[in-house]
């Protein structure tokens, strides 16, 4: 039974862990993806925590005779809360409709009982014999194994395989089995068994513990940030990318953590040790700095050697995970239970464990906060990172100063001057750690695909960098290359100037043709800003763009040359904010919904295309107001593609999907009405010169040019996707299985796929509005494409 407690504090940490997952996403879908949004949920999750500490550390382990019974009971607790907030879900018919005040307050409640959870088991394996050394470490190490694994799991297993709602049972479950192996030790280790140690207090030390603790939770938080988003940039965005950065960087610290057990328990702790680790730490820091510049080589250098298959890359990313993030980790997971040594050898080791993890805490809410609303998008990664240093080695060098006085001055002053010229020098050579043009370049995506193809001497090509800026949610840059200029987020091509010009044309110009109106128009995803600037050459229209991270609007300044400067119009409405929160909160109807996320095998954005969301757009729409949505058939399997259109169907009755690039880009047209093609009417829309030759430089001088980019309609949707899977917010299918596709070369087969299940555009047609020469046109135009389509329309011309 001895195995009992750990076996417990590992389900317990899996748990949670998947839970933190679980609640953050609740926290996405009720209150949007905006830094602001995701920090408050974090913080509110890791407040819980760090209250239900200090609640044990103030009051709880004086009065409780049974600490067993007492971690039973708060598991048992924290499972009835997190069950609760399941049952709230399916109550209010999704996640997303909870009530945020609602939520909060249970998430608040259930972490709460979360926090009270190892104080009291690390108080139960002291009274059942465990040593003070082991039982601090051990208790924290096994804990943080099992969010470990939980990382790995949740976003590899469970959250694909049951969703968020049968996922969080799962978590429900664990903690309920927690909670049980607390109930069968609930006669062992009571409080009379162990005599009590009186340490004499010296709360000066105390309280320069606690704070190096706040500093140690503050610098960890704000260093898994950063590294997370510089691994995004080289690893990519995905849900799997990131399930592996944080299964590394848990691992380390609970790897570090185990090991100090060891190594506390052999050495007498004193407080010139945690100088030592403060002084590692500094260095592990910089060394890891220097590792993810030379990362990107690596990554591609081991792709060529190994040729994994596509979906096996995950285990290279692990590696380089280990490589960048593991010395840090172990080092921040070893610092830990040194304070709470130190700590307890001034007063009890319960109250030291309880009180050194509330403040911990507490420092991790306030540097996560501070990193991700105001440090990055002011000052950027790398000075984060510097600081970091800077202030692990000052505080290292004041605790050494303090407790060596017999020391000789000399060797103190040897020592300031080495410290102090390791920072200075790294100084002055941080902006040469990482170059920009190679974090941008999308290695993940281009390099990485070149080498998995086969090509040989696969390089990272870059082009000259005009911008970039860290900012709240991606990193966003601008590169010039021989042929383009292209807008890079999270090292993805969302935009450029001329390469996707099509699609980005007529994410503008086919539905304004195609609405009934077009006063009122939603924009989703500004990218380069041409969509929004073409829409904003319509007559009498008002646009709205809606982006989520306001270096995109910096960046759009380098395409004024493309974009028609949509940045100046009276007529064009700017607004940073999460899509899905803005449509939730503005009362505003639109007669034309425009959206291009990013593409949805990236983290974030899959929320963009599931059947809530869209749901959500054709309540913002106008009568026989119309939703176009862009959708890329390239790196997309046949199931993929199928799911996003079968999902938009379920929403919207009629839908009409055209090509924006031949092959590649499809755009979806959604209504509630049914849309006529009428080349007349769109034509009598173009009565702007600038919008004309934009029209022109895509290959559309007639209304027939653009039907002619028809692939199929209702009837041919439902046929492709009859074996689709609606894509929702429980289910992420989309999100977990789009990232295993991303170097998959599916673009031939989807187009043909779809060219097979067209029903001809015969159905769709104003036949009245067409003279011979559109019918001509039209023909020929399918005649280029040489598919079965074009024997369809055949067969139907006689009714022109």
């Amino acid at each position: 039974m001895t195995s009992f407690p750990y076996i417990a504090l590992a389900f317990s940490g899996l748990a949670s862990l998947i839970l933190q997952v679980i609640w953050t996403r609740f926290g996405v879908l009720i209150f949007g993806t905006t830094t602001l949004s995701i920090t408050t949920v974090l913080s509110v999750f890791m407040g819980g925590l760090a209250l239900g500490n200090a609640v044990v550390g103030k009051w709880g382990l004086n009065r409780v005779r049974r600490p067993f019974l007492a971690y039973a009971g708060v598991e048992m607790s924290t499972g009835l809360l997190a069950a609760g907030i399941v049952l709230c879900s399916v109550w209010f018919h999704g996640a997303d409709q909870i009530p945020g005040v609602l939520f909060v307050s249970l998430m608040m409640l259930a972490t709460t009982m979360m926090g009270m959870t190892l104080p009291f088991m690390i108080q139960g394996l002291r009274e059942f014999g465990v040593s003070r050394f082991v039982s601090v470490a051990w208790a924290y190490g096994i804990n943080t194994v099992g969010g470990a694994v939980g990382a790995l799991l949740g976003a590899f297993v469970w959250l694909p395989k049951f969703g968020l709602f049968g996922a969080s049972w799962v978590a429900v479950l664990l903690l309920f089995l927690a909670s049980g192996f607390g109930w069968v030790l609930r006669n062992r280790g009571t409080v009379q068994e162990v005599k009590r140690e009186n340490p004499q207090k010296n709360e000066k030390l105390q309280w320069g513990l606690l704070g190096i603790a706040a500093w140690g939770g503050a610098s960890s938080l704000s260093l898994e940030i950063v590294w997370t988003r510089l691994l995004s940039l080289i690893l990519g965005p995905s849900v799997y990318a990131f399930g592996v950065v944080l299964f590394v960087y848990l691992l380390g610290i609970s790897l570090g953590s185990v090991l100090s057990g060891f190594v506390l328990k052999r050495l007498k702790v004193k407080p010139v040790l945690i100088s030592s680790v403060l002084f590692l730490l500094a260095l592990s820091v910089a060394l890891s700095s220097g590792i993810f510049g030379v990362l990107p080589f690596v990554y591609v250098s081991t792709v060529e050697w190994l040729h994994p298959s596509p979906r096996s890359l995950v285990l290279v990313e692990m590696f380089l995970s280990f490589l960048a993030l593991m010395p840090t980790a172990l080092l921040h997971g070893f610092l830990l239970p040194l304070l709470i040594q130190v700590y307890g050898e001034n007063d009890s080791i319960e109250k030291s464990t309880a009180w050194s993890l509330s403040i911990n805490t507490l420092g991790a809410i306030i540097g996560s906060m501070l990193t991700g609303l105001w440090l990055i998008p002011s000052y950027g990664f790398m000075w984060i990172v510097f600081s970091v240093i800077f202030f692990h080695v000052l505080l290292g060098l004041g605790i050494f100063l303090k407790t060596q006085p017999h020391f000789s001055g000399t060797s103190k002053a040897v020592l300031s001057v080495v410290v102090i010229l390791f920072v200075v020098v790294f100084g002055f050579r941080m902006d040469q750690f990482w170059d920009r043009a190679v974090l941008s370049s999308g290695v993940y995506k281009y390099a990485v695909g070149d080498a998995l193809k086969g090509k040989e001497g696969s390089s990272i090509e870059v082009g000259k960098v005009l911008f970039y800026r860290e900012g709240k949610v991606s990193t966003v840059a601008v590169l010039e290359t021989p042929n383009d200029r292209v807008l890079s987020i999270d090292g993805k091509a969302d935009a450029s100037a001329y390469g996707d010009r099509s699609t980005q044309v007529l994410l503008g110009a086919l539905p304004m043709s195609l609405s009934r109106s077009m006063e009122d128009v939603l924009v989703i995803g500004f990218a380069s800003g041409v969509t929004a600037g073409v829409a904003s050459l319509f007559p009498e229209s008002h646009v709205t763009s809606v982006e989520i991270e306001p270096a995109v609007y910096e960046a759009a300044k380098f395409f004024e040359e493309v974009n028609h400067g949509p940045l100046l119009p009276p007529n064009h409405d700017m607004r940073v904010d999460d899509a899905r929160r803005f449509l939730r909160v503005t009362p505003k109807t639109f007669d034309v919904i425009t959206s291009e996320p990013s593409n949805p095998w990236m983290s974030g954005v899959a929320p963009l295309f599931t059947q809530e969301f869209f749901r959500l757009a054709s309540e913002h729409l106008a009568p026989q107001g119309v939703m176009c949505q862009w959708l890329p058939i390239y790196g997309m399997s046949t199931e993929l593609v199928s799911s996003v259109m079968k999902t938009f169907h379920s929403v919207f009755p009629h839908v009409l999907v055209f090509e924006s690039i031949e092959g590649f880009d499809l755009l979806m047209i959604g209504s509630f009405d049914a849309v006529s093609l009428d080349p007349r009417k769109m034509e009598s829309r173009w009565g702007n010169l600038e919008l004309q030759r934009e029209l022109t430089s895509i290959g559309i001088t007639k209304g027939v040019d653009l039907i002619g980019r028809f692939i199929l309609g209702a009837q041919g949707l439902e046929r492709f996707s009859s074996s689709g899977v609606i894509n929702t917010d429980d289910n992420g299918y989309l999100e977990f299985r789009a990232p295993l596709d991303l170097h998959l070369k599916t673009a031939g087969l989807n187009d043909r796929l779809l060219s097979q299940a067209t029903e001809g555009i015969g159905p769709y047609l104003n036949i009245e509005e067409f003279s011979k020469f559109d019918q001509h046109r039209l023909i020929e135009r399918f005649k280029d494409r040489k598919e079965q389509r074009l024997i369809r329309l055949w067969e139907e011309s006689d009714g022109f």
